[in-house]
């Protein structure tokens, strides 16, 4: 499965970098990213990420980090078969 992830964030150093820390710890593959900023102390970041484990298992960890303001799932979409 395929899905759309936002992420509202404190703007801190290295914040993104422990974003997609765990997103590859949860063996997701990380399928695009947008980042926009708001004001000086906040980003707004949408990921697309799919895998083949539950969505909670990546969800569950992001809540716990400590510059995570807010968390939605935006969509979900089945992976396109390839030929």
């Amino acid at each position: 499965m395929q899905y759309q992830i936002e992420l509202q964030l404190h703007n801190q150093p290295a914040v993104l970098e422990r974003v997609l820390q765990v997103v590859r710890y949860r063996q997701f593959h990380l399928e695009g990213m947008q980042m926009q900023p708001e004001g000086q102390d906040k980003l707004t970041v949408q990921l697309k990420v799919s895998g083949q484990h539950s969505i909670n298992i990546l969800t569950s960890q992001l809540n716990k980090l400590y510059d995570l303001a807010r968390l939605t799932i935006q969509h979900e979409m089945p992976l396109k078969a390839t030929a």
